[in-house]
């Protein structure tokens, strides 16, 4: 039976309501969904989940998803999976060179020696790399550490092949002498220690260039507003609990990194963790005297766009949030 002028009417009417309301919900998922954030295994960044283990997180409002490397947590980053991300900071320089609209939330820590160059048990010093195959990381940080470690030993680039390793790769590679050295982290460094590898170089020789932050897209900072401020406070709570290093702390950190208890707090002696107070002094625009992330930002930014490893220059500014 052919439909009636006024069926049809209701039909489509109903079409473009149902349509509205489709679109509608598409448009603002954050009202009700958790903050996803990205992160790959790393100390710095273990206060996440020892807030999310001590329920110091809304499970309704914060999510955490763990990636086996950062070249993972920066894809999925790009592709709208996750919303905000634990990245380095050239990693976030990076992605704002890119297109990108990164802010930085938090100052996660600042690395004082827990990033390493590692040698086999015959290679003594930095300069023994010579000739030497290097693992690295295929990031934003791996390029740009291996080029500071060049800069400071006065090692030629040619002098080195460069063996490009995610990071679930770094201890198997070096266990099996597929390289002679390698670039890494926490917990891999402490377990090569023990296994005889030597300390190369640590970034305690490049203070402040390895930072890492928290970065959320500028879009969703509004409809992620209350999210953050939970993310905040968890956050602080479970950096106290660390800073405590009582015995139930350590064993949950040792437990989810599968180091020991003496390694944890190595891990931690090797970095520094900001506090609520000292973030929002290095990280919030507008204050007097700026920021103190932002001149290092800049430096970094123009030493990465020297050694090509952003194509343009950008303004650096724009990844800082205005108090």
């Amino acid at each position: 039976m052919p439909i009636g002028v006024i069926e049809l009417h209701k039909i489509i009417k109903s079409v473009v309501i149902l349509t509205f309301f489709i679109l509608a919900s598409c448009s603002e998922p954050n009202k009700t969904q958790a903050l996803r954030i990205g992160t790959n295994l790393w100390p710095g960044y273990e206060p996440l989940y020892l807030a999310r283990e001590q329920g110091y997180f809304n499970s309704e409002k914060i999510r955490l998803i763990e990636y086996t490397s950062a070249s993972q947590v920066i894809k999925a980053y790009k592709n709208g999976l996750i919303d905000a991300a634990a990245v380095t900071l050239d990693e976030a320089i990076a992605l704002l060179a890119s297109g990108e609209q990164p802010q930085i939330v938090l100052v996660m820590d600042i690395s004082n020696g827990a990033d390493v160059v590692l040698g086999q048990p015959s290679v003594k010093k930095i300069t023994d790399i010579k000739g030497s195959r290097v693992g690295v990381e295929h990031t934003a940080l791996g390029a740009y550490f291996i080029n500071r470690v060049i800069e400071k030993s006065g090692i030629d680039k040619s002098d080195i092949t460069v063996v490009p390793l995610t990071v679930n790769q770094h201890e198997r590679a070096f266990l099996n002498k597929k390289v002679d050295a390698v670039l890494t982290f926490e917990p891999v460094r402490s377990k090569l220690i023990n296994a005889g590898a030597n300390i190369l170089f640590d970034s305690s020789q490049i203070p402040g260039e390895i930072v890492d932050v928290l970065i959320v897209d500028a879009s969703k900072l509004t409809d992620f507003k209350e999210h953050i401020k939970h993310l905040e406070a968890g956050w602080f709570k479970a950096l106290d609990d660390v800073n405590r290093k009582d015995e139930k702390t350590i064993k949950l950190l040792g437990v989810r990194m599968k180091i020991g208890s003496e390694d944890v707090l190595g891990a931690y002696e090797g970095m520094i963790l900001p506090s609520q107070k000292m973030n929002d002094s290095l990280i919030y625009a507008g204050l007097e005297p700026e920021p103190g992330l932002m001149s290092s930002t800049r430096r970094l930014s123009q030493v990465m766009y020297e050694n090509k490893l952003i194509s343009t220059q950008v303004n650096t500014e724009k990844l800082f949030i205005k108090k």
